[in-house]
Formats: structure tokens, sequence, C-alpha cells
């Protein structure tokens, strides 16, 4: 990894406790290496945008579908972007969210176009996504 540099951050006293509780439940014993952690894997996670390369995988998100017009923009952005969109799975997760699970293979430009417009919607709770880039392969 090479050399080791010593910052300073600021944490939300919630985060930190949280952080603290999930040590003791973990039996980890170095704050330090699992902060480095969690931005090594924030990095890997989003490390794809910085290229212009091919990706593939998949996308999720959960939804409330009664609020507003969460089911009619969803479906339109889905047609918009179905020459990335693959397959998709929808659950049923209670009687008011959704859960959706998109297959997607396209160029990044496109794929952070579709994570954007999904964010938008204000019925969507939470956005995930698990990409590759597929041209190194």
């Amino acid at each position: 990894m090479g050399k080791v540099k010593r910052i300073s951050m600021t944490l939300p006293e919630e985060v930190l406790r949280e952080l603290d509780d999930m040590m003791k439940v973990t039996g980890a014993r170095n704050r330090s290496k699992i902060i480095s952690n969690a931005i090594l894997s924030y990095l890997s996670s989003y490390r794809w945008m910085l290229g212009k390369k091919m990706v593939s995988g998949s996308v999720t998100f959960i939804y409330d579908h009664e609020r507003g017009e969460a089911v009619r923009r969803i479906t339109h952005i889905q047609h918009e972007f179905i020459d990335v969109i693959k397959a998709s799975i929808h659950i049923h997760l209670s009687e008011r969210l959704c859960l959706e699970i998109i297959s997607v293979v396209g160029s990044v430009e496109r794929l952070k176009a579709l994570l954007n417009e999904l964010r938008e919607i204000k019925a969507v709770i939470g956005v995930n996504f698990s990409l590759f880039p597929i041209e190194e392969y």
C-alpha cells in the first residue's frame, strides 16, 4: 500500500458511537484500519466512474409505489434506458415498498445518467449498484 500519512477528520457523534459499538461486536481493534478499509471500499465502488469504458452489473433500488407518480416515472426511465437495461426483477416487500433489481450493460456515461435519474425520484428510498468494467477482461 505504501507510506501511511496521518490525517485528522471529524465525524458526527452518532457515527463514531456506532463505529465503536461495531468494533466491540466484531472484535476489531484498529479504528484507523477500519476507516482506511471503508475508504478503499468506497473508492473501488466508484472507480468505474473515472473511465470511459463499458460496464456490466446490477442496479438495485427500493421505492414506495404509492408515493406520487413513482411507478409511472420508473417505467418511463426504464424505457428511456432500454439500450443499457437487459432485464429487471420486481419484488414486493410490503403493501407499499418494492425492490427492483436491474441488470445493465453499457457505457459509463449512460449508467451515470440512469443512476442520477433514479435518485431524483422522491419515492425512491435508496439506490445501490454493483458494476464491473468489462473491457479489461
